[in-house]
């Protein structure tokens, strides 16, 4: 079992706290959307590669 949130992706608001290096704007891949069809969530490259 695997937890999904924070693993394969997170969301923008834990992206800017985290500061992380391989989060940066442009290599980010949305992994999900709200019901307005706006992105939600995200992943880096090397997560959406793993996933």
């Amino acid at each position: 079992m695997m937890d999904l949130d924070d693993t394969l992706f997170q969301t923008q608001r834990k992206i800017d706290t985290w500061d992380l290096p391989t989060t940066e704007p442009e290599s980010l891949v949305c992994a999900t959307v709200n019901k307005q069809d706006e992105p939600l969530s995200f992943m880096s490259q090397r997560q959406a590669t793993f996933f």
